[in-house]
C-alpha cells in the first residue's frame, strides 16, 4: 500500500513542491530570504529533499546510501549561510505536507488506519535519518572554517548525535544535557523550558548534580535566577556567576542561553562548575552555536508528543490518547463517586458526501464536525476522532441530561451546514470498565444511527 501511494504523490511532485516552497516562504522566511541572498533558488533544496522522502517511504535503506548526498546538502546550506535551526523547521514543513497527502491519498485509495499509521511513521524515521545526516554536514561546514577548533567542532556532532537519536521530550533533554556538560568540560546543568505561559519558565531537567544538589536547586526555583532571567532576554549566550539559592550557590561559575525557534522561547540552558572558573570566547561561542540545534531537537520533540495524540486532520486526540483519558476519568469518578458520561459520535452519510462530492467534501465534514467539539466542549472534557467519521467525547463531572445538552449545542453548530450527527450517550457506574463503558454507548450509537436511516427513509419515499 505504501508503495502505491507513493507512486501516486511522485507524479504529482511538481505540485507539492510549489505548495512546499509556498508554505516555507511564509513560516520560516528568513530561510528563503538567505538562500535567495546567496543566490540559490529554495525550489532545488525542496525538490532534492521530497525525492529523497518519497523514495525512502518505499526503500527503508535508501538514506543509508545516500547518506553522503543529504550530508553534502547540510554543507552547502551552512555556507550559504543558513542557520540549521532554518533548514530543520523546512525539512519538518516538508515531513508534514508528505504525511498530510499521504494521508489523502491512502484514504482514496481505501487503505486501513495501520497502514495510514506505517506510513507515516515510516515518513518520521526518514526525516529523523535526514536530520542527522544535515547535521553532520554543518558540522563539517564548521570544521572547515575553524580548524583551530577541533574539540568543539567533534562536540557539536556528539551533541547533534546525542539530541537526535531520541524522540521523546525527555530522553531528548537528558541526552542534549549531557552531551552540552561534557563538551564545555563543565561539571553540571540545567535546563529551564517555557511553560504554558509565552514567557513563563520553570526548571525541568538537571545532569550532573547529586540527588540533594537536585532537590537544593528545585527548591530554589521561586526565587529569582538572574543568570536565567537575564540569557531568557538575550539573543547570544552569556557568563556569569551563582546559581541556587542566595548565599548558597550550588555552581560558582556558569554559562547560560536562551533557546529558541524562530524567535519563539523555548527555553534556557545553564552549564557551570562549582569551583570558580573563567569561561572562556570559544566556549561562549559553542554554546551559542549548538542552542539553535538543541532548540529545534526540543521543539521537534514537543511536536511530536503532541502529534502522537492527536488526530492528524481535526487536532482532536487519537483513539489512544482517548482511551487513557477515558480510563483517568473512570479513576477519577471511582474514587470521588461523582458522575461521568461517554458519547460516542458518528458522522451521518460521509460515504454519501465522499461519492457524491469527492474525498474533500469528506475531509471538510470531517473537519466541520471536529471544530464544533472543540468549540463546544469544556477544557475538562476529552474531545477524540477515533478513526474515519467516529468521534468520542469523554465528559468528567457530566450526567446524562447535560450531554444531552451539550449534543444540541454540537447540532446546532452543524446544522447550517448540512451536517448531522449520530449519538449513543451511557453513563458509568460503580464496578464498570472502560470496555463495558463502551460497548453500552455504542449500542446506543447503533440504535440512533438505525433511527436516522429509517427518517431518510420515510422522507425518500
Amino acid at each position: 500500500m505504501v508503495e502505491q501511494v507513493t507512486g501516486e504523490l511522485a507524479v504529482d511532485l511538481d505540485r507539492l513542491v510549489a505548495d512546499a516552497v509556498d508554505v516555507i516562504g511564509a513560516r520560516v522566511p528568513d530561510y528563503t530570504r538567505t538562500l535567495e541572498h546567496a543566490g540559490e533558488h529554495p525550489s532545488a533544496l525542496v525538490a532534492g529533499v521530497l525525492a529523497l522522502m518519497l523514495q525512502g517511504l518505499r526503500d527503508r535503506d535508501l538514506l543509508s546510501r545516500a547518506g553522503p548526498v543529504v550530508r553534502q546538502m547540510g554543507r552547502s546550506r551552512s555556507e550559504a549561510g543558513v542557520g540549521l535551526d532554518q533548514l530543520l523547521e523546512a525539512v519538518s514543513i516538508l515531513r508534514e505536507l508528505v504525511a498530510r497527502d499521504f494521508e489523502r491519498a491512502a484514504r482514496r485509495q481505501g487503505a486501513t488506519e495501520n497502514a495510514i499509521l506505517l506510513g507515516v511513521q515510516r515518513l518520521e524515521r526518514v526525516e529523523t535519518s535526514m536530520v542527522v545526516q544535515l547535521a553532520r554536514g554543518y558540522m563539517d561546514a564548521l570544521h572547515e572554517r575553524s580548524r583551530n577548533q577541533r574539540h568543539m567542532m567533534e562536540a557539536m556532532v556528539a551533541v547533534a548525535a546525542a539530541v537526535n537519536r531520541p524522540v521523546e521530550l525527555s530522553d531528548v533533554a537528558q541526552a542534549g544535557l549531557s552531551a552540552i556538560v561534557s563538551a564545555t568540560r563543565a561539571e553540571a546543568g540545567a535546563l529551564w523550558l517555557r511553560s504554558e505561559e509565552p514567557e513563563e519558565l520553570g526548571l525541568a531537567y538537571t545532569q550532573g548534580l547529586r540527588w540533594d544538589e537536585d532537590r537544593r536547586l528545585r527548591a530554589a526555583a521561586a526565587e529569582p535566577f538572574r543568570l536565567v532571567e537575564r540569557a531568557a532576554r538575550t539573543r547570544s549566550a552569556i557568563s556569569g556567576a551563582g546559581l541556587g539559592a542566595a548565599g548558597r550557590p550550588l555552581l560558582q561559575s556558569a554559562m547560560a542561553v536562551r533557546l529558541q525557534v524562530r524567535a519563539r522561547l523555548v527555553g534556557v540552558l545553564v552549564v557551570g562548575t562549582r569551583e570558580l572558573r573563567e569561561f572562556g570566547d570559544a566556549e561562549v561561542a559553542f554554546l551559542d552555536a549548538v542552542a539553535d540545534h538543541f532548540a529545534a531537537a526540543l521543539s521537534r520533540s514537543e511536536q511530536h508528543r503532541r502529534e502522537t495524540r492527536t488526530d492528524f486532520m481535526t487536532g482532536l486526540a487519537n483513539r489512544k490518547e482517548f482511551e487513557r483519558a477515558l480510563d483517568r476519568a473512570i479513576a477519577s469518578a471511582r474514587r470521588h463517586k461523582r458522575p461521568l458520561t461517554l458519547v460516542l459520535l458518528d458522522l451521518d452519510d460521509l460515504k454519501r458526501i465522499n461519492d457524491l462530492h469527492g474525498h474533500e467534501a469528506g475531509d471538510k465534514a470531517i473537519h466541520a464536525v471536529g471544530s464544533a467539539l472543540q468549540q463546544t466542549v469544556r477544557a475538562s472534557d476529552t474531545s477524540a476522532r477515533l478513526g474515519g467519521d467516529e468521534f468520542g467525547l469523554a465528559m468528567p463531572e457530566t450526567t446524562i441530561d447535560q450531554a444531552v445538552e451539550v449534543l444540541h449545542r454540537i447540532d446546532g453548530l452543524l446544522a447550517p451546514a448540512g451536517y448531522r450527527i449520530s449519538a449513543g450517550i451511557a453513563n458509568w457506574t460503580p464496578g464498570m470498565d472502560r470496555a463495558t463503558l463502551e460497548r453500552r454507548a455504542d449500542a446506543r450509537l447503533y440504535q440512533n444511527k438505525r433511527k436516522h436511516h429509517r427518517e431518510r427513509g420515510h422522507r425518500g419515499a
